[in-house]
């Protein structure tokens, strides 16, 4: 189980020119980048915000919202929703089996592509980040990633911020984190309206 605390923005379209650039020359630096490109499953649950359900590979993962950590101004033109939430993962070969042909006709779990860039930044005592590898998920730090999504062809974006850790220094991390980070953001704005977690964007967009 990994307690974290997020804060997510959700656009269509592809990750703009500017945007990218500016994540891969402030936030990846040349010595901290991580790639991945995978393909995710999600359970569809009409009408829920608070509860995701995701199948990759042989992996079962939930993720249960446990509380709203308020609104957070990470910037003049950058206003995100704070949330904490409670992950659980479950290994077993046999979930593959979930996703039969039958499932998919039916439409209860739909496939996300996504190409994501991540990094992980520690929090020292005096506010500092330090870039660190995204498995440290015991010291206090947050994950910061741009990822691009295709969901029934159609592509989207996110920015987001996951910090995990100690409990009771979740919400200081990713606010901390967050503002530093996003210093350099180009001037795009990042609304309040635009930012939820994946379940509101499954429940709402997809």
């Amino acid at each position: 189980m990994l307690i974290t605390s997020e804060i997510r923005w959700f656009y269509q379209g592809t990750v703009p020119p500017a945007i990218e650039s500016w994540f891969a020359a402030n936030v990846l630096k040349e010595n901290y980048q991580t790639y991945e490109d995978r393909e995710d499953w999600y359970l569809l649950i009409p009408g829920c915000e608070f509860l995701g359900v995701k199948l990759r590979q042989q992996q079962l993962e939930t993720k249960l919202r446990v509380s709203d950590l308020g609104v957070l101004q990470l910037r003049n033109n950058i206003i995100g929703a704070a949330e904490k939430w409670i992950k659980s993962t479950c290994e077993d070969a046999k979930l593959e089996s979930l996703i039969t042909p039958d499932v998919i006709v039916k439409g209860q779990w739909v496939k996300v592509e996504k190409v994501r860039s991540q990094i992980r930044y520690l929090v020292d005592d005096d506010r500092s980040l330090t870039p660190a590898s995204t498995e440290q998920n015991s010291q206090a730090g947050c994950n910061v990633e741009l990822t691009q999504l295709i969901v029934n062809h159609n592509p989207w974006w996110t920015l987001g911020f996951e910090a995990s850790g100690t409990d009771d220094k979740l919400t200081s991390c990713v606010e901390t984190v967050a503002k530093k980070v996003l210093q350099t953001f180009p001037e795009q704005r990042l609304n309040l309206v635009d930012s939820y977690a994946y379940p509101k964007w499954l429940s709402v967009f997809v």
